[in-house]
C-alpha cells in the first residue's frame, strides 16, 4: 500500500491524499483499513462536510482511493437503483426522492462494493459496523436549557448498556423515545406541555446517542432499553416514540402486553423498507445488499425483518394508538402511516404539512394534538 498526493484530474476530484492497493491479502486488509479510518461515524456534519472518495480499479492491476476536497465541478448523476421484486411491497414507503449525484455517502458505498469485489466477508463486516452505528449528534442549546431543568433522574442498565433517565412533573408516566442518531432532548417540546397537563414525563439518550461517543447499537437492544425503564418507572401511561423510536416503543409494549396508549410520530413501517432505503443513499450493490441481510437472518433468524418492524408490533398493541406524520417527509413515506393505519383498524391518524421530519416534533399543533390524544380517557 502506498499514500501518495494527487491533483485534480477528469473524474471531478480535488486535491487528495490516495492509498494505491495492488493484489494479493495484504492489500484487501489494507484496503479495508483504510475504509474504516475514513467512515465517518464521528462527525455530527458529515453528510455535507465530509471529503469524498474516487476509486478506480481493474482485474490485476493497482486500484486506488483517494480522499479529496469536494470539486467545484458537478458531477454526473448516477442512474437509480430499481427496486427488486422482493422489495415491491416495500416500495411506496421509501421517500419520494433519493438523490443519485455521487454524495459522500454514495463515493463510501462505491469503495464498500469495490472491497466486496476483492473480499466480500470484509465489506460485509464493515457494512454492518456502519449500518448498527448511529451518527453523533449532539444536543442543541435549546436541548441543553431543557435538561437544565431536570426534576428527577434514575439510572436504569439493560444487557450491557446503561441509560440515565431524565423526568419532569408528578402522576401518570409518559415516555418518549428519539429516532436513530438523535437524543431525547429533541422531543422536548412535548415536556412543558405534558407536564402541565398533569403527566410525568420521561426521556433518555440510547447508548450510542445524544453527544456520546458512537458505538454500535440494535434496535432490539433499544426495545430492551425501554421496556426495562417502564417497568423502572411502575408503568407507563403512554409512549411517544419518533422514527425508529416508534418501532422500538411499540416492540417495548407487545413484549410487555402493556395497555399503555401508542403515539408513533413519522414511523417506518418495514425494516425492509429502511435497508432498502439505506441501499439507495450508499449506492449499494444488490449482491452486498443480499450478504447483509444474510448475515441479520444468521445472527438473528430468518424473521430478522418481521421481528424488527412496526407493521408486526402495533396491530398486536393492547391500547390506543395514534400516527403522526408530516405530508412532506421526505425521509419516511406518509405511506408508511397509511399501510399502518390499514394493519390496525381505529388508528388514529394526524396529519400535517410543510414540516418534514423532525420538526414536525416542534409544531405546536402537533404537540397539542398529541397531548389532547395522550388524555382522552
Amino acid at each position: 500500500m502506498s499514500i501518495t498526493p494527487s491533483t485534480p484530474d477528469s473524474t471531478h476530484c480535488g486535491v487528495s491524499t490516495s492509498a494505491t492497493f495492488r493484489g494479493g491479502a495484504p492489500s484487501v486488509l489494507a484496503l479495508s483499513a483504510f475504509i474504516v479510518s475514513i467512515l465517518p461515524l464521528g462527525s455530527p456534519s458529515w453528510q455535507a462536510e465530509h471529503p469524498v472518495l474516487c476509486i478506480s480499479a481493474s482485474r490485476g492491476s493497482a486500484m486506488t482511493i483517494a480522499l479529496t476536497s469536494p470539486s467545484p465541478h458537478p458531477p454526473s448523476p448516477l442512474a437509480e437503483l430499481t427496486p427488486s421484486a422482493a422489495y415491491a411491497q416495500q416500495a411506496s414507503f421509501l421517500p419520494e426522492e433519493v438523490h443519485s449525484g455521487v454524495s459522500p455517502q454514495r463515493r463510501l458505498g462505491r469503495a464498500l462494493n469495490l472491497l466486496a469485489w476483492v473480499s466480500p466477508d470484509l465489506a460485509t463486516r464493515l457494512l454492518w459496523r456502519l449500518w448498527f452505528t448511529p451518527p453523533r449528534t449532539r444536543p442543541n442549546e435549546r436541548a441543553r436549557t431543557l435538561l437544565a431543568t431536570v426534576e428527577h433522574r434514575f439510572e436504569v442498565y439493560s444487557g450491557e448498556h446503561g441509560a440515565l433517565v431524565h423526568g419532569w412533573g408528578q402522576g401518570p408516566a409518559v415516555l418518549l423515545a428519539h429516532g436513530w442518531g438523535a437524543y431525547g432532548a429533541q422531543l422536548g417540546s412535548f415536556v412543558p406541555v405534558l407536564q402541565s397537563a398533569g403527566y410525568r414525563v420521561l426521556l433518555l439518550d440510547a447508548p450510542g446517542h445524544g453527544g456520546q461517543a458512537p458505538r454500535p447499537y440494535r434496535i432490539d437492544q433499544y426495545a430492551q432499553l425501554l421496556h426495562d425503564v417502564v417497568l423502572h418507572a411502575g408503568g407507563v401511561h403512554a409512549v411517544i416514540g419518533h422514527s425508529l423510536g416508534a418501532t422500538a416503543t411499540a416492540m417495548a409494549l407487545h413484549q410487555l402486553d402493556s395497555p399503555a396508549s401508542y403515539v408513533g410520530i413519522a414511523p417506518t413501517a418495514n425494516l425492509k423498507s429502511v435497508l432498502r432505503a439505506f441501499q439507495l443513499r450508499m449506492g449499494l450493490s444488490p449482491e452486498l445488499l443480499v450478504r447483509l441481510e444474510t448475515a441479520f437472518a444468521d445472527a438473528f433468524g430468518p424473521s430478522w425483518w418481521r421481528d424488527y418492524s412496526l407493521d408486526h408490533h402495533l396491530p398486536r398493541l393492547r391500547g390506543r394508538a395514534l400516527l403522526v406524520h408530516d405530508r412532506d417527509d421526505a425521509e419516511a413515506s406518509p405511506e408508511n402511516s397509511h399501510h399502518l393505519a390499514r394493519l390496525r383498524p381505529g388508528t388514529t391518524l394526524h396529519w400535517s404539512e410543510g414540516l418534514g421530519h423532525n420538526r414536525v416534533l416542534h409544531d405546536r399543533d402537533v404537540v397539542q394534538a398529541v397531548v389532547d390524544f395522550i388524555a382522552r380517557p
